[in-house]
Protein backbone atom coordinates (compact mmCIF):
# COMPACT_ATOMS: atom_id res chain seq x y z
CA UNK A 1 0.00 0.00 0.00
CA UNK A 2 1.41 3.38 -0.99
CA UNK A 3 1.37 6.21 1.43
CA UNK A 4 2.22 10.21 1.29
CA UNK A 5 5.21 11.26 3.06
CA UNK A 6 5.08 13.88 5.61
CA UNK A 7 8.26 16.27 6.12
CA UNK A 8 7.00 18.77 9.20
CA UNK A 9 3.78 18.08 8.16
CA UNK A 10 4.28 19.14 4.37
CA UNK A 11 4.06 16.63 1.82
CA UNK A 12 7.03 16.52 -0.89
CA UNK A 13 4.60 18.24 -3.41
CA UNK A 14 3.85 20.98 -0.85
CA UNK A 15 7.33 21.90 -0.51
CA UNK A 16 8.29 21.45 -3.73
CA UNK A 17 5.59 23.86 -4.83
CA UNK A 18 7.04 26.38 -1.91
CA UNK A 19 10.78 25.70 -3.24
CA UNK A 20 9.85 26.58 -6.78
CA UNK A 21 7.95 29.84 -5.53
CA UNK A 22 10.80 30.79 -3.79
CA UNK A 23 13.44 30.50 -6.19
CA UNK A 24 11.07 32.22 -9.06
CA UNK A 25 10.29 35.34 -6.36
CA UNK A 26 14.39 35.02 -5.99
CA UNK A 27 15.02 35.23 -9.75
CA UNK A 28 12.64 37.82 -9.94
CA UNK A 29 13.96 40.05 -7.65
CA UNK A 30 17.87 39.64 -8.76
CA UNK A 31 16.37 40.50 -11.88
CA UNK A 32 14.70 43.56 -10.75
CA UNK A 33 17.88 44.91 -9.32
CA UNK A 34 19.74 44.18 -12.46
CA UNK A 35 17.10 46.34 -14.28
CA UNK A 36 17.30 49.07 -11.49
CA UNK A 37 20.94 49.64 -12.14
CA UNK A 38 22.94 47.21 -9.81
CA UNK A 39 25.97 45.54 -11.02
CA UNK A 40 26.54 41.61 -11.13
CA UNK A 41 28.93 41.96 -8.29
CA UNK A 42 26.59 43.99 -6.31
CA UNK A 43 23.63 41.16 -6.89
CA UNK A 44 26.08 38.73 -5.62
CA UNK A 45 26.38 40.59 -2.40
CA UNK A 46 22.77 41.54 -2.21
CA UNK A 47 21.42 38.58 -2.99
CA UNK A 48 23.33 35.76 -3.51
CA UNK A 49 25.53 35.55 -0.46
CA UNK A 50 23.03 36.63 2.16
CA UNK A 51 20.28 33.82 0.74
CA UNK A 52 23.70 31.13 1.11
CA UNK A 53 24.46 32.36 4.06
CA UNK A 54 20.64 32.42 5.44
CA UNK A 55 20.14 28.40 4.18
CA UNK A 56 23.64 27.08 5.03
CA UNK A 57 25.49 26.72 8.08
CA UNK A 58 26.14 29.63 8.62
CA UNK A 59 23.38 30.81 9.98
CA UNK A 60 23.46 28.16 12.68
CA UNK A 61 27.04 29.46 13.50
CA UNK A 62 26.99 33.40 14.42
CA UNK A 63 30.45 34.03 15.33
CA UNK A 64 31.28 33.53 11.23
CA UNK A 65 29.14 36.29 10.15
CA UNK A 66 30.41 38.68 13.14
CA UNK A 67 34.20 40.11 13.04
CA UNK A 68 35.78 42.03 16.27
CA UNK A 69 37.31 45.05 16.13
CA UNK A 70 38.25 46.34 19.45
CA UNK A 71 37.45 45.41 22.69
CA UNK A 72 36.25 48.63 25.44
CA UNK A 73 35.98 47.00 29.11
CA UNK A 74 34.11 43.86 28.71
CA UNK A 75 32.51 44.22 25.72
CA UNK A 76 34.11 43.43 22.43
CA UNK A 77 32.95 45.71 20.09
CA UNK A 78 32.56 44.02 16.16
CA UNK A 79 30.33 44.09 12.92
CA UNK A 80 28.37 41.67 11.34
CA UNK A 81 29.11 40.67 7.66
CA UNK A 82 25.29 40.90 6.24
CA UNK A 83 24.37 43.64 8.26
CA UNK A 84 26.88 46.21 7.90
CA UNK A 85 29.48 44.96 5.66
CA UNK A 86 27.70 44.13 2.33
CA UNK A 87 25.20 47.12 2.46
CA UNK A 88 28.18 49.78 3.11
CA UNK A 89 30.35 48.29 0.37
CA UNK A 90 27.74 48.21 -2.14
CA UNK A 91 26.78 52.03 -1.50
CA UNK A 92 30.31 53.33 -0.81
CA UNK A 93 30.89 51.67 -4.38
CA UNK A 94 27.86 53.43 -5.95
CA UNK A 95 29.13 56.79 -4.04
CA UNK A 96 32.68 56.20 -5.07
CA UNK A 97 31.69 55.36 -8.64
CA UNK A 98 29.87 58.55 -8.68
CA UNK A 99 26.27 56.96 -9.84
CA UNK A 100 24.54 59.34 -7.20
CA UNK A 101 24.60 63.04 -6.18
CA UNK A 102 26.20 63.46 -2.89
CA UNK A 103 24.22 66.57 -2.03
CA UNK A 104 21.13 64.56 -1.84
CA UNK A 105 22.28 61.38 -0.92
CA UNK A 106 22.87 62.62 2.05
CA UNK A 107 20.00 64.75 2.69
CA UNK A 108 18.07 62.21 2.19
CA UNK A 109 20.04 59.82 4.79
CA UNK A 110 20.00 62.01 7.26
CA UNK A 111 16.07 62.24 7.41
CA UNK A 112 15.96 58.27 7.21
CA UNK A 113 18.36 58.29 9.99
CA UNK A 114 16.41 60.69 12.29
CA UNK A 115 13.13 58.93 11.80
CA UNK A 116 15.08 55.30 12.38
CA UNK A 117 16.48 56.66 15.48
CA UNK A 118 12.40 57.89 16.80
CA UNK A 119 11.17 54.02 15.82
CA UNK A 120 14.58 52.34 17.61
CA UNK A 121 14.49 50.64 21.26
CA UNK A 122 17.14 49.05 22.88
CA UNK A 123 16.59 45.55 25.18
CA UNK A 124 19.28 44.91 26.73
CA UNK A 125 18.22 40.55 26.53
CA UNK A 126 17.44 41.35 22.01
CA UNK A 127 19.62 44.03 21.36
CA UNK A 128 18.51 47.50 19.06
CA UNK A 129 15.35 47.13 18.00
CA UNK A 130 13.50 48.94 14.68
CA UNK A 131 10.22 49.02 15.12
CA UNK A 132 8.70 49.15 11.87
CA UNK A 133 11.21 48.87 9.92
CA UNK A 134 8.93 49.40 6.84
CA UNK A 135 8.43 53.02 7.17
CA UNK A 136 12.31 54.56 6.87
CA UNK A 137 12.81 52.71 3.21
CA UNK A 138 9.21 54.06 2.31
CA UNK A 139 10.11 57.42 3.35
CA UNK A 140 13.67 57.41 1.09
CA UNK A 141 11.65 56.29 -1.64
CA UNK A 142 8.93 58.78 -1.43
CA UNK A 143 11.72 61.99 -0.83
CA UNK A 144 13.71 60.31 -3.65
CA UNK A 145 11.23 60.90 -6.14
CA UNK A 146 10.14 64.12 -4.81
CA UNK A 147 13.29 65.62 -5.01
CA UNK A 148 13.85 64.07 -8.65
CA UNK A 149 10.70 65.61 -9.91
CA UNK A 150 12.30 69.37 -8.99
CA UNK A 151 14.45 70.84 -11.63
CA UNK A 152 16.85 72.17 -9.77
CA UNK A 153 17.77 69.06 -8.18
CA UNK A 154 20.66 66.53 -10.50
CA UNK A 155 19.06 63.56 -12.18
CA UNK A 156 19.75 60.70 -10.35
CA UNK A 157 18.89 56.71 -10.39
CA UNK A 158 15.96 56.40 -7.78
CA UNK A 159 15.88 52.94 -7.05
CA UNK A 160 20.40 53.02 -6.34
CA UNK A 161 19.11 56.11 -3.93
CA UNK A 162 15.94 54.18 -2.16
CA UNK A 163 18.65 51.26 -1.40
CA UNK A 164 21.48 53.43 -0.22
CA UNK A 165 19.41 56.12 1.80
CA UNK A 166 17.25 53.33 3.28
CA UNK A 167 19.65 50.83 4.24
CA UNK A 168 22.21 53.23 5.23
CA UNK A 169 20.14 55.70 7.05
CA UNK A 170 18.52 52.85 9.01
CA UNK A 171 22.10 51.26 9.98
CA UNK A 172 23.30 55.00 11.02
CA UNK A 173 19.52 55.65 13.13
CA UNK A 174 19.65 52.39 14.46
CA UNK A 175 23.04 51.59 15.37
CA UNK A 176 25.38 54.60 15.16
CA UNK A 177 22.82 57.14 16.89
CA UNK A 178 21.59 54.41 19.77
CA UNK A 179 25.53 53.11 20.37
CA UNK A 180 25.84 55.11 23.39
CA UNK A 181 23.17 53.03 24.83
CA UNK A 182 24.84 50.14 24.82
CA UNK A 183 28.58 51.65 25.57
CA UNK A 184 27.03 52.66 28.68
CA UNK A 185 25.11 49.38 29.31
CA UNK A 186 26.89 47.61 32.00
CA UNK A 187 26.51 43.25 31.81
CA UNK A 188 27.48 41.00 34.24
CA UNK A 189 29.57 39.30 31.76
CA UNK A 190 31.94 40.04 28.75
CA UNK A 191 29.53 40.06 25.98
CA UNK A 192 30.00 40.59 21.97
CA UNK A 193 28.12 43.55 20.34
CA UNK A 194 27.73 43.66 16.95
CA UNK A 195 27.08 46.55 15.07
CA UNK A 196 24.09 45.82 12.53
CA UNK A 197 23.73 42.67 13.90
CA UNK A 198 20.85 40.38 16.49
CA UNK A 199 17.66 42.34 15.78
CA UNK A 200 19.14 44.63 12.88
CA UNK A 201 20.14 41.96 10.52
CA UNK A 202 16.32 41.37 9.18
CA UNK A 203 15.69 44.99 9.14
CA UNK A 204 18.72 46.23 6.80
CA UNK A 205 18.36 43.82 4.74
CA UNK A 206 14.85 44.07 4.40
CA UNK A 207 14.72 47.50 4.10
CA UNK A 208 16.91 47.27 1.22
CA UNK A 209 14.41 45.04 -0.63
CA UNK A 210 11.68 47.29 0.69
CA UNK A 211 13.17 50.65 -0.29
CA UNK A 212 13.33 49.09 -3.68
CA UNK A 213 9.67 47.82 -4.13
CA UNK A 214 8.36 50.62 -3.35
CA UNK A 215 10.60 52.63 -5.38
CA UNK A 216 8.81 50.59 -8.17
CA UNK A 217 5.35 51.44 -6.86
CA UNK A 218 6.26 54.98 -7.32
CA UNK A 219 7.43 54.12 -10.48
CA UNK A 220 4.66 52.66 -11.55
CA UNK A 221 2.49 55.56 -10.06
CA UNK A 222 4.14 58.21 -12.27
CA UNK A 223 4.26 56.37 -15.68
CA UNK A 224 0.91 55.32 -15.18
CA UNK A 225 1.67 51.56 -15.53
CA UNK A 226 -1.86 50.36 -13.78
CA UNK A 227 -3.98 52.49 -16.15
CA UNK A 228 -2.05 51.54 -19.07
CA UNK A 229 -2.69 47.58 -18.40
CA UNK A 230 -5.87 48.38 -17.65
CA UNK A 231 -6.51 49.77 -20.93
CA UNK A 232 -4.59 46.27 -22.79
CA UNK A 233 -7.24 44.41 -20.54
CA UNK A 234 -10.43 46.07 -21.86
CA UNK A 235 -8.79 46.42 -25.63
CA UNK A 236 -8.17 42.45 -25.90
Amino acid sequence: MLGIIFYNDFTFLELFIMAFVILMAIELLALYFYQVGFTFSELILLIAFPLFSYSSTLAMRPELMNIAILEIHNKIIGFNIIGVGIPLVVSVKILVQKRLPLRETTLIMGIVAIVTSLYTIFDPEIGLIVQFFAIPPMLAAAIAFVLRRDPRVHKYNTALMTYVCGTLGVLIGADMLHFHQILFWMPNEPVFISIGGAGLIDAIFLSGVIALLFDLIFTCQVHNVLRDFLKVIKSG
